[in-house]
């Protein structure tokens, strides 16, 4: 599966023997829903469960 399935660049990053990946990518593939608020700038990961 890509991370972003528009952009093949976009990689896992490896810094300081840990992996990184976008918070979106993980959340999405656990089955979430993830908004952004610019306003407020902050995240929100919603799990219907």
């Amino acid at each position: 599966m890509w991370i972003d399935p528009n952009n093949h660049n976009v990689k896992p990053i490896i810094e300081n023997d840990r992996t990184m990946l976008p918070l979106r990518f993980v959340a999405e593939s656990l089955g979430c829903d993830v908004g952004w608020n610019n306003d407020t700038r902050t995240i929100t990961i919603t799990y219907g469960g």
